[in-house]
């Protein structure tokens, strides 16, 4: 179930036209080769390691968003087309978090990959 892609839907993310924004993306290709579960560890802001097909998206254009914090930082493995480490700049603070990545493609049309992040040592609240 924590693999299912969601889009935000509601207040002020329920437009027509973001909806159709929404509906337009296609899935971008990634596969997570680090870490092996979704829980944050003492490692905190967590690094995460995919692998990115090469494709339709235009891979110099990835961005990283996250979640309560606006850009996270990427950067390419010079060894291996299409290796990337992605982390947070600050630690995760919520007890659900996302990775979002993001690349326009080469037809006009944006790919998208959301990895989600759990905290089991908080409840939800913001930590000082």
């Amino acid at each position: 179930m924590l693999a299912l892609p969601r889009f935000p839907m509601g207040g002020p993310y329920a437009t027509l036209k973001g909806f159709r924004e929404k509906v337009a993306m296609r899935p971008l290709p990634v596969k997570v080769l680090e870490p092996d579960s979704p829980v944050v560890g003492k490692n905190n802001p967590p690094r995460m390691l995919v692998q990115i097909e090469a494709g339709r998206a235009d891979l110099k254009r990835l961005n990283c968003f996250v979640q309560g914090q606006g850009r996270g930082r990427i950067t390419a493995d010079p060894d291996v087309e299409g290796r990337y480490v992605v982390k947070a700049k600050a630690p995760l603070d919520t007890r659900r978090s996302k990775y979002t990545l993001t690349a326009p493609g080469n037809d006009g049309t944006w790919y998208w990959y959301s990895h989600l992040w759990v905290r089991l040592d908080n409840a939800g609240e913001r930590t000082p």
